[in-house]
């Protein structure tokens, strides 16, 4: 439901809140700011606005995590958002940047690149399942050597693996057997890749890729002349 344009009772209860220095009131006053940016029928300039995300990016270290939560899970689906209040969010506890570091389109693959290099591995697994995800970011995943994010990052079809990058993937399977499953469902595995990994996988999987690559499999039947 949209909120009413601002009135001057409104706005003094803002400055209210502004003056209250408990966590309790820093909550109230951020998540106020944060329905006036939100706010479809607002009176606010576009300059306006800007500033109520700046005031948003200074109050949010100074809330509490379920505030920070919830105004996280507000912007993330939106592309009119400061950008530097969504890096800090991202920057936050998994429980607050999940939905930023999954959703949000206003990280830039640089934001992404130095969450990966920073933050702990539940960042990273978050990043791993943003669609899309390009090259660049995919290669800083598979740069963690982290097996969890790699296997994550694996099964997500609309990540962007380079041809170096998939074929480091295929060779770490052979001493990473949970790799193999995923990297032989995708869809940008070319059949040079899949053969190189015959020789180490499950039966079953052998036969997956003879099903899925038959050329390559009456190749390997054929009769030597």
């Amino acid at each position: 439901m949209s909120s009413p344009a601002l009135s001057k009772a409104s706005i003094n209860a803002l400055l209210q809140m502004a003056v209250d220095r408990s966590s309790s009131g820093r909550g109230a006053l951020v998540r106020s700011v944060a329905n006036i940016c939100l706010a479809q029928n607002h009176n606010l300039s576009k300059k306006e606005v800007q500033l109520t995300f700046e005031i948003l990016h200074m109050l949010i270290r100074d809330v509490e995590m379920g505030v920070r939560r919830d105004l996280a899970q507000q912007l993330a689906p939106r592309r009119a958002v400061l950008r530097d209040l969504i890096v800090t969010l991202a920057n936050d506890q998994i429980d607050v940047a999940y939905p930023v570091l999954v959703e949000s389109v206003v990280l830039t693959d640089d934001d992404l690149i130095a969450i990966i290099g920073d933050r702990p591995d539940k960042h990273q697994i978050a990043v791993s399942l943003r669609k899309p995800l390009s090259a660049a970011v995919s290669e800083a995943l598979v740069d963690t050597k982290n097996l969890d994010v790699i296997n994550s990052l694996t099964r997500n079809p609309s990540a962007a693996l380079s041809d170096p990058v998939m074929r480091r993937l295929v060779d770490m399977s052979e001493a990473f057997p949970p790799l193999c499953r995923p990297l032989l469902h995708r869809p940008d595995l070319i059949p040079e890749m899949a053969w190189r990994m015959n020789p180490w996988v499950d039966d079953w999987l052998k036969d997956f890729i003879a099903e899925k690559f038959p050329a390559r499999a009456e190749a390997e039947r054929a009769p030597e002349s």
